[in-house]
């Protein structure tokens, strides 16, 4: 994601200042801010894979240490920087309920202490006039990296493999979602917490039997909860567990979806 919005932004001639996680240990981070008037935080070690006990510690500094040694250094920074993006998960909401910005009814377990004490962690900024708009993004859709990839696995061995589940599985193109980051540069009125997510809702056996369209592969195995837990452990969620999820402030500010519904977001992060 941070390659692909690098060419993006310098696409649309914004002059662009890289941090590496290196200026987090070097205590370098306030050097690399300075002069900058936006900052945008994607820092965070993948969710997918075994939830070890050390795989957990990684998603979880990866996210909150970071983000509180950002928040330090724009304390320290003498009020250069104006705004504040940092991206954070839609998995954070239930799987019972539809939900938009203002929803309080939340997930429960290791992913819902991470993502509240992530964004627990702006509450620290000092400065009144910074905007802060966190990010809230469904599944990133994109075939050469994120779960999508993962998921293409089976497809490119020739064995349609689905997930049996009818909870939702909220998604974002991700030409889409780099369009959202400009607007939310050029849009002043936007902040707090924006979820990114198309505006179509799709299950996940939905999306799924799209996926084996779009790869013209008929599913033949489909997998249930049960089993993906027994294999996956508690990270098995991330295939089973999904939440409604609507993007009401892009669409009450006027955000235009390119690919707002599951199948031309498909076409377009698979061909």
């Amino acid at each position: 994601m941070g390659k692909k919005l690098v060419q993006h932004l310098q696409n649309e001639k914004y002059e662009i200042f890289l941090i590496s996680r290196k200026d987090f240990q070097t205590g370098k981070l306030g050097d690399r801010i300075a002069g900058c008037s936006v900052v945008v935080n994607l820092i965070g070690d993948t969710i997918a894979g075994l939830w070890t006990t050390r795989k957990k510690e990684k998603i979880y500094d990866s996210r909150v240490l970071t983000s509180r040694r950002l928040v330090e250094a724009i304390n320290l920074s003498g009020g250069n920087v104006k705004l504040l993006i940092q991206v954070s998960g839609a998995s954070l909401y239930d799987d019972r309920h539809i939900h938009d910005e203002s929803s309080l009814q939340y997930n429960g377990g290791f992913l819902k202490k991470v993502i509240l004490d992530w964004e627990g962690e702006l509450n620290k900024i000092e400065s009144s006039t910074l905007r802060v708009v966190l990010l809230r993004l469904g599944i990133v859709l994109d075939k050469s990296g994120g779960i999508l990839k993962q998921m293409l696995y089976p497809f490119r061995m020739g064995i349609g493999v689905g997930v049996k589940s009818d909870d939702y599985f909220p998604f974002i193109g991700l030409d889409d979602l780099m369009g959202i980051f400009v607007f939310c540069l050029e849009n002043v009125e936007l902040k707090g917490v924006v979820n990114v997510v198309a505006p179509e809702a799709v299950t996940i056996r939905n999306f799924y039997r799209e996926l084996g369209r779009v790869k013209n592969r008929r599913i033949v195995i489909w997998l249930n909860d049960r089993l993906i837990r027994f294999i996956l452990g508690e990270s098995g969620s991330l295939l089973t567990s999904g939440q409604h999820v609507i993007p009401s402030k892009l669409l009450k500010e006027g955000f235009v979806f390119r690919y707002d519904n599951i199948k031309v977001a498909l076409n377009r992060a698979c061909n």
